[in-house]
């Protein structure tokens, strides 16, 4: 009786056996793997990004970069990374691993975007650059801060700009939830990102616009307005507009500490270098202050 017991149990077992094995190869299956690997190509270059994910810190680990010219290897190097925490932000968006001709010289760059994690900051690029006397590639890196961009053609020459943000402005007077930050427009010319923003005016006119309407929004908040006429105030400083356009913010902002207000926003603006150019006034006698004229439009303390 044992013996005919032990029988069927080790037959039993051996039926269950291919359904268990199933299992087992089906969860190694459904398993994904801790490597990615990213490809991106313009013409005769390719791009390889090769990185380990972990559920632990840090959860990008082994990032490296490799690129190949006409399928021989010029460059295989390890993604420079603020800090061992930053992401790949090719993990999230496709855009954000890039092979691109920005300078339209025959060489494409590569562009490697990545993301330092927490709740608002930061985002920064690393762009790689051939470098014919050597015959490899080197990175310049540009920080976005809160701020990210948009790789476009604004003005339909062939020529890529970055479009986006002064992140500098975050915070500055108001809230970050408040914040607003005006434009800022990057070429990338000879292995640099130059801020061409003055260039593009129509795309200034746009963003001081929707700086307005925001401003006329918040009309009753005077504390929460202060970012957007900071910003408002940048974009037309690089429209060279900006002496007019004080005039308009002293009508429209109220608030009991508008001369207090005034010179803090006129201090940063010289600063972050909207005023002090030939064509930005370098005083707040030639920037329109000095009246304290009212409107029937105003931005007043409650």
């Amino acid at each position: 009786m044992n013996i005919l017991k032990h029988r069927l149990t080790r037959i039993s077992l051996l039926a269950a056996f291919p359904v268990i094995w199933g299992i087992a190869v089906l969860s190694m299956a459904a398993k994904p793997s801790p490597w990615v690997k990213q490809t991106r190509s313009e013409g005769s270059v390719k791009a390889v990004l090769s990185y380990e994910r972990s559920n632990s810190a840090p959860r990008f680990r082994n990032v490296r970069l490799k690129i190949f010219q006409n399928g021989r290897r010029v460059f295989n190097e390890a993604v420079a990374r603020d800090q061992v925490d930053d992401q790949v932000l090719a993990e999230r968006s496709a855009t954000a691993f890039q092979v691109r001709d920005l300078d339209q010289d025959g060489q494409p760059e590569i562009i490697v975007d990545m993301f330092t994690g927490g709740t608002h900051c930061c985002t920064y690029s690393q762009i790689y650059r051939f470098d014919a006397e050597v015959n490899t590639y080197s990175p310049i890196q540009h920080k976005w801060g809160n701020s990210f961009y948009q790789l476009t053609d604004l003005n339909k020459d062939g020529l890529l700009e970055f479009q986006s943000r002064d992140d500098r402005f975050t915070g500055q007077f108001t809230s970050y939830a408040a914040s607003a930050n005006p434009l800022q427009i990057w070429r990338y010319e000879q292995g640099q990102l130059v801020d061409r923003t003055a260039e593009y005016t129509a795309a200034l006119e746009s963003s001081a616009q929707q700086h307005l309407i925001a401003m006329q929004r918040v009309a009753t908040k005077p504390r929460d307005a202060k970012g957007v006429i900071a910003a408002y105030l940048a974009d037309r400083y690089s429209l060279g507009q900006g002496a007019d356009s004080w005039k308009l913010i002293e009508q429209l902002y109220q608030g009991n500490d508008r001369e207090e207000f005034f010179t803090a926003m006129e201090k940063f603006l010289h600063k972050t270098g909207y005023i002090g150019t030939p064509d930005k006034p370098k005083t707040m006698a030639t920037t329109g202050r000095g009246t304290n004229t009212s409107a029937n439009t105003n931005i007043a303390d409650n």
